[in-house]
């Protein structure tokens, strides 16, 4: 018996289905690349990969590394690591703060409002923000954030590892306490991501999850992710390594995990999946193979095939980057899908490398391009992470709630759930069917019979269409008890239902 209550459903993994028939697939979907984002690194150098997006209130806030090297008229030039915020009111148009509270003479703009200096400020590196929803969290701590310590934080302490900031704002922040909250691991190179951390409103507690690097065997580093949870964001348990059930083993370079806005009981992430490969004819007929023998010449090495693992200085020419997608009911394992999420795609410049299609943490849901449409939720993507000028960040958008799906085609297909048990008037289905196709849906109770009157058909393409029963009788009198559902599809997508009364 499964209590699912009033909350959305989304049809991430097959938790809540006890069988379906060979026509009925478990599908992933894909999202579609829209602009260019400006207003922002006009003039700020390379904008870093590790991007933080999240509502606050009536407006979006964005924020982003602007890391150590800049390339100007040919000169590579170093300049301290900062965090910068810009802001959107509809996450299409943004526009960088003019805060000028560190001083940074080369930015027209100045919308800086982290600069690590090892002595009153620590904390920098893969910077990640959130509004804390914590009912016990006092205002001046509204907006927290963990990050790694950046070399003046290392020179410092003379050791690596994750602090914790707040801000009553956030844009003026401070250190929680100068000591690590967590320190290195069992491996090697750990926290060199972005570990992230956030309020999880359901169980009542932090979680974080932070990269963890292992060694497998003499020549390769395994990069995976590890996770934590605390009472105060202070004080963490002992880590432990994300499982993956039925899963191939993957290089997981970050981790994008967060609890899915309209269903915070699932968890979704987006990790970076980092691919090693070695030089090979193959490789040589990617994009720009001239950039691609010079990134692997200055790193000491040659174009060749005398490096199978990928590691050393072919490495940085010859290894790739995509997204994956995951998801939890529990934050520890995870249902991984067994192909990419967002591929390197069609681009044929500034694409292919590593570090290419680096996500921000968080989605946003906003307005759709077409009239009339329901709200999307918008990605963003950095681009270009191997360019010697400043790289790209690109929105890409997807239908709401539709990271996954029961498909069936033509032929047609069925899944029946687990016994269920719901609180609600009513069914609302997230459904998307062909001019031909439809969705059936029949309640049948814990033993698997059918409730008479209790099955409706539904056509159309919908985010939330109410259920209208055969019987023309609302739930009420089912509210609580066992029951299943059985869903017919025909050229059709299920992607989530709830239950409720409106």
């Amino acid at each position: 018996m499964i209590d699912i209550g009033s909350r959305l459903e989304l049809l991430v993994d097959l938790a809540l289905i006890d069988r379906h028939t060979a026509g009925c697939r478990h599908v992933l979907h894909h999202p579609t690349p829209r602009e260019l984002v400006e207003g922002i690194g006009d003039d700020e150098g390379r904008i870093y990969r590790y991007m933080t997006v999240f509502r606050d209130g009536d407006h979006f806030r964005m924020y982003y590394a602007c890391p150590k090297i800049t390339h100007e008229g040919g000169e590579k030039r170093r300049w301290p690591e900062r965090i910068c915020l810009a802001t959107s009111r509809d996450g299409l148009r943004w526009e960088r703060a003019d805060l000028d509270l560190f001083p940074v003479p080369e930015l027209k703009v100045n919308p800086v409002v982290w600069i690590e200096d090892g002595r009153e400020r620590f904390g920098v590196g893969g910077f990640s923000p959130f509004r804390d929803n914590n009912p016990a969290c006092p205002p001046e701590e509204r907006y927290k954030a963990i990050a790694e310590a950046g070399p003046a934080g290392k020179a410092a302490l003379g050791r690596n590892g994750l602090f914790a900031l707040a801000s009553p704002d956030g844009i003026h922040w401070h250190n929680l306490s100068r000591e690590l909250v967590m320190t290195g691991g069992p491996g090697l190179g750990a926290f060199d991501s972005q570990n992230l951390a956030f309020w999880d409103s359901v169980r009542g507690e932090y979680r974080l999850y932070r990269r963890e690097v292992f060694r497998e065997g003499p020549h390769l580093a395994f990069r995976d992710v590890l996770t934590a949870t605390s009472p105060d964001f202070l004080r963490w348990s002992e880590p432990q390594r994300l499982r993956y059930p039925g899963a191939l083993p993957e290089q997981l370079y970050t981790n994008n995990i967060q609890p899915y806005p309209r269903a915070p009981h699932l968890f979704v992430g987006f990790p970076v999946r980092y691919v090693m490969r070695p030089w090979s004819d193959a490789m040589a007929a990617l994009p720009e193979r001239e950039r691609r023998e010079q990134l692997i010449r200055e790193s000491g090495a040659e174009p060749n095939a005398d490096d199978p693992t990928g590691a050393g200085g072919v490495r940085i020419g010859t290894s790739l980057t995509d997204v994956l997608f995951m998801a939890s009911r529990d934050g520890l394992n995870f249902h991984r899908a067994p192909t990419a999420f967002l591929r390197p795609g069609l681009r044929m410049k500034d694409n292919w490398f590593y570090p290419d299609n680096y996500p921000a943490w968080g989605m946003l849901a906003t307005p759709s391009a077409i009239e009339g449409a329901p709200e999307e939720l918008s990605f963003y993507v950095s681009e270009g992470g191997r360019r010697p000028v400043p790289n790209q960040c690109r929105r890409y958008t997807l239908r709401m709630d539709g990271f996954a799906s029961l498909q069936a085609d033509a032929f047609g297909g069925e899944a029946v759930t687990h016994p269920l048990r719901f609180r609600g008037r009513q069914l609302f289905v997230n459904f998307s069917a062909s001019a031909a196709g439809s969705v059936r849906v029949e309640l049948l109770d814990a033993a698997g019979w059918p409730l008479p009157g209790f099955v409706s058909e539904l056509l159309g393409d919908d985010l939330e269409r109410p259920v209208r029963w055969e019987n023309g009788a609302d739930l009420s009198a089912l509210e609580g008890e066992p029951v299943r559902l059985r869903w017919q599809l025909h050229e059709a997508d299920l992607f989530a239902f709830r239950f409720g009364n409106g």
